[in-house]
């Protein structure tokens, strides 16, 4: 589909659906999230034009929903595409608040969509994070100021999470030079 649509490149396609490539991954769930969004908005348009109606879009979306099983499957895909990329920008930023929020959010679609290990796992991890300012104090004014996130630089939305830091030494040493090398 994203071939065929002239988007991208059978190779670039394929490194997206692999997540080979985390920007161009990122970017093409912003490229589908504002594509479903603007045929969203275009259709509920549409309806309140031909039969001539004024109800509020959040409203006319839970009416398609409980009709129409398709539109559901779509309307929750925006959400869910909508919600990973709040998070990612809240960890980016290294905004906890904002990270606590976008995880509460996102939690019941991972039992929705029967995801057993995210949802045991984030279960776990959200009331953790949740009770951070009563069990550990410090170390929940640490994560306020943005340090349960490592800031590589002083540029914007530039943050990483420790395993993906992790990742990037990885590279580091098995690239050339590094301890293969030795």
């Amino acid at each position: 589909m994203i071939e065929d649509s002239g988007v991208a490149s059978k190779g670039t396609a394929e490194s997206m659906l692999n997540v080979n490539n985390i920007n161009k991954t990122r970017r093409s769930l912003q490229i589908t999230v504002c594509t479903l969004n603007k045929l969203l908005r275009e259709a509920y348009e549409a309806e309140m034009i031909l039969e001539d109606k004024n109800i509020d879009f959040d409203l006319w979306c839970t009416e398609k929903s409980g009709d129409q099983p398709t539109f559901k499957y779509w309307h929750m895909v925006i959400r869910i595409i909508l919600l990973y990329l709040a998070m990612m920008k809240s960890i980016r930023n290294g905004d906890f608040e904002d990270y606590k929020s976008s995880l509460s959010a996102i939690m019941p679609f991972f039992f929705a969509n029967d995801n057993t290990h995210y949802s045991r796992w984030g279960t776990k991890h959200l009331h953790d994070i949740l009770t951070l300012h009563q069990n550990s104090p410090s170390i929940y004014n640490e994560f306020i100021s943005g340090n349960f996130v490592l800031h590589g630089s002083h540029r914007i939305l530039s943050a990483v999470v420790l395993d993906q830091v992790h990742e990037h030494n990885n590279h580091f040493v098995k690239s050339d030079g590094g301890v293969i090398g030795i």
